[in-house]
């Protein structure tokens, strides 16, 4: 790899100040480049003239980059959906004034009163004894 070099796992871990577990989690996940030969790690770090490699804010600023675009699609569709509640709250105080203007014209019900309908053959309940549920096993006694 041009203009970097390959470092043990602990030492690249001390150079960007993280923990073993964390740049291991980075070289698999691929945001810190490396190779496992046997069962050790070779990170390749940027050669930084001794300066510790600014990893974290690298992708801070990918993070940040990526949710601009995020932030600025979610606005576009917080702006449309309140357009939409506003065109939709005038739709429904149009339907509530002419609702208001017919309801008058309508005309009165013809028997005011509200009475249960009684169909005129009920249906005769038989009286029948509930039958006695057998045991779960009872099926299997049947089988041939």
């Amino acid at each position: 790899m041009t203009g970097q070099r390959p470092v043990g796992l602990s030492e690249a871990a001390a150079r960007l100040g993280l923990s073993l577990e964390a740049t291991r989690m980075r070289l698999r996940r691929g945001t810190l480049v490396g190779e496992k030969t046997g069962r050790t790690w070779q990170v390749y770090l940027p050669a930084a003239d001794g300066q510790p490699v600014a990893t974290e804010q690298r992708l801070e600023t990918d993070r940040t980059t990526g949710q601009d675009g995020i932030l600025a699609e979610l606005r576009a569709d917080v702006a449309f959906l309140r357009a939409e509640l506003e065109r939709r709250s005038v739709e429904l105080a149009e339907m509530r004034r002419l609702l208001a203007v017919a309801l008058p014209q309508l005309p009165a019900p013809e028997n005011a009163t509200t009475r249960a309908v009684v169909p005129e053959n009920p249906p005769v309940a038989t009286e029948s004894a509930p039958r006695p549920r057998s045991p779960w096993w009872a099926f299997w006694r049947a089988w041939p």
